[in-house]
C-alpha cells in the first residue's frame, strides 16, 4: 500500500493551487484510524473548530470524503466557496454529489491486472526477489476544489 502522504500529495497540491483563498491552509486527515465516515466527520469538525480553519481539506479515501462532506454540510460550510474539498479514489457516483467531487483516481483495472500477473509470476518463481511497481493516479478536477 502506498503511504497516505504520497497518495495525497498531488491532490493537496491541486487544491492548494486552485483553492478559493489566496493563502490556502490545506488539511489532510492522514491517519488510517480515520478511515470511516464517522471518524473523518469528527476530524473535520475538529478542524473547523480551529482558530484558523483550513481553506481546503483532502480526504484519503471515499469513506473519509463522505464523512467530511457530511460534517461540512452539517456545519453549513459551503463547498468549495468556504472550504475546498478533494478526495483520493474515484467512485462511479462522485459526479452525482453536489458539488461534484474532485478526486485522485487510481487506475483500478490496471492495478487488478498487475496484481494477477504478479501473483502468477510469484507462483511460478517463488524465489524471485520482490520489487515495487507504482501506478500513477489521475487528477479528476470537478467542482468541489474551487477550480474554474
Amino acid at each position: 500500500m502506498v503511504p497516505m502522504v504520497i497518495r495525497l500529495l498531488p491532490a493537496t497540491m491541486a487544491v492548494g493551487r486552485c483553492g478559493s483563498a489566496s493563502s490556502s491552509r490545506v488539511a489532510a486527515p492522514l491517519r488510517s484510524r480515520l478511515e470511516s465516515p464517522e471518524r473523518s466527520g469528527t476530524a473535520t469538525r475538529e478542524l473547523l473548530a480551529l482558530p484558523q480553519r483550513p481553506t481546503a481539506i483532502v480526504a484519503g479515501n471515499n469513506l473519509m470524503t463522505i464523512g467530511t462532506m457530511h460534517a461540512l454540510r452539517d456545519a453549513h460550510i459551503a463547498v468549495p466557496q468556504d472550504v475546498a474539498l478533494a478526495g483520493f479514489d474515484d467512485f462511479d457516483w462522485a459526479d452525482y454529489f453536489s458539488p461534484r467531487l474532485t478526486v485522485m483516481a487510481q487506475p483500478l483495472e490496471e492495478l487488478g491486472a498487475m496484481a494477477v500477473d504478479l501473483l502468477i509470476e510469484r507462483i511460478a518463481n517463488p524465489g524471485r526477489a520482490q520489487h515495487v511497481q507504482r501506478l500513477s493516479p489521475a487528477l479528476r478536477v470537478r467542482n468541489s476544489c474551487g477550480c474554474p
